[in-house]
């Protein structure tokens, strides 16, 4: 359902209602497949870090096509991965903000995910933002920092959405050492076609790279299936 839910985004339908009934959908299936994943042998932990952002960095507005987005790859993660266990993590650098946290991640806070990215409201920013053009990179050293420090770590740990609108490079003395063995990093970033020869990585895509991770570049649901494989195989290992 993830998957379907994926093509619908990239064919960029125009029927609102109709699309938030495939949001609904497709997580309330998603919820009740990836249920019965758990238990399988090839379960490891995970955690998604989920950039709620537009695909566009120049938009202040996330389009149903984003929302579908998000929720699509999301969904088909669950959906793809058996996990034994999963921590959820929604946030946005615009707002230096996370809106939505779940560290035993459970289907019946589907709707509340929902609820964190449809609230978003990127058309307006706050003084203490303004007074602290730098705290984009304090949310992403936050985010690394609790996973290094997650007693126990996660296998892997999955940043996915679209670019962030910022470049700055992370001091890699803010990042913490892990206390145990190190979760593998990849970072899933959807890039639009009007977009297919980026400048150089955004800061996530630093981060994840001074943390020797992979980043993998999406723009169809072809490419998202090939990340999940690698990212499998990798995390096995």
């Amino acid at each position: 359902c993830g998957s379907r839910l994926l093509r619908t985004a990239f064919l960029l339908t125009g029927d609102r209602g109709h699309a938030e009934d495939l949001v609904q959908l497709a997580l309330e299936r998603t919820a009740r497949r990836w249920s019965g994943l758990a238990g399988s042998p090839e379960a490891f932990a995970r955690t998604v870090l989920l950039h709620a952002a537009p695909l566009s960095p120049r938009r202040t507005t996330l389009r149903m096509h984003d929302r579908l987005l998000l929720v699509g790859s999301l969904a088909t993660l669950l959906e793809r991965v058996p996990a034994r266990s999963v921590r959820l993590v929604v946030f946005n650098l615009d707002q230096q903000t996370e809106l939505f946290r779940q560290d035993d991640f459970r289907r019946s806070a589907i709707d509340q995910v929902m609820q964190s990215v449809n609230t978003l409201e990127l058309g307006s920013v706050d003084l203490h933002i303004l007074e602290n053009p730098r705290g984009h990179v304090d949310v992403l050293r936050d985010l690394v920092n609790r996973e290094m420090a997650a007693s126990p770590p996660s296998d892997a740990v999955v940043f996915l959405g679209p670019p962030s609108r910022f470049l700055d490079q992370m001091r890699q003395a803010a990042i913490e050492a892990s206390q145990g063995p190190a979760p593998r990093f990849f970072y899933f970033q959807y890039r639009p076609f009007f977009a297919r020869e980026a400048s150089g990585p955004d800061s996530i895509g630093r981060v994840v790279a001074s943390l020797k991770g992979k980043t993998i570049f999406i723009q169809s649901p072809a490419d998202l299936a090939n990340a999940i494989d690698q990212l499998e195989r990798r995390a096995a290992r």
